[in-house]
């Protein structure tokens, strides 16, 4: 976890290989094998990246970050544009009828089978990321209980529908970008982390 930089002409993007692998996995219950395809990004320049790991993480979980990265991957804001969670440029309800599946999600502090369960360490990565770069949100949340995937110096961002959202708005005087996508890590691959990147997009 933490922050690093990289050339942009090694910077790498989740894939629909990814995707379904991540589908497949939790059918066969074996090792996700992911495949990252390498983006020459010659318009948009990297300003941070930031990564928010959790040792184990179920197949539900990695595919709900997943989903939600799919949501953030790709995104630009303006100078001024909001991303709102739940609304305008967000991820939407992580529940089942919009796709996400079962896994432990936290009530009132205590572990819960629930939709949805992982995305709040893809807000917790985004938020951070955006941090990082002098932006800070408009409104987030911590969780009931701090997670093992929050490390000392993390901001931390809770999401949970009609109570906990993360907002912020793009403070730059050029418009940012977004990569986010999801890996195995940990022992014998049984984690999952998240990894957001943010750029200056170049017109």
């Amino acid at each position: 976890y933490g922050r690093g930089y990289v050339s942009s002409d090694y910077i790498v993007i989740i894939s629909d290989e990814v995707m379904n692998a991540l589908r497949q996995t939790e059918e066969t219950n074996s090792e996700t094998e992911e495949t990252q395809i390498p983006l020459k990004a010659e318009d948009w320049e990297l300003l941070n990246i930031f990564t928010v790991a959790k040792d184990v993480s179920s197949d539900n979980r990695n595919f709900n970050m997943a989903k939600a990265c799919e949501a953030i991957n790709g995104m630009e804001l303006a100078p001024g544009e909001y991303f709102d969670w739940y609304g305008e440029n967000g991820v939407g309800p992580a529940d089942a009828e919009h796709g996400f599946k079962e896994a432990t999600v936290l009530v009132n502090g205590s572990p819960t089978p629930g939709y949805g369960g992982g995305v709040c360490q893809v807000a917790t990565a985004l938020y951070n990321c955006i941090y990082g770069i002098g932006i800070d949100a408009d409104e987030h949340y911590p969780h009931s209980k701090t997670q093992s995937y929050v490390k000392d110096g993390m901001v931390e961002a809770a999401v949970a529908y009609g109570t906990k959202t993360l907002v912020f708005h793009n403070t730059k005087d050029y418009t940012i970008g977004f990569e986010a996508y999801v890996e195995r890590c940990g022992e014998d691959g049984k984690g999952g982390q998240v990894v957001v990147s943010v750029y200056k997009v170049i017109k």
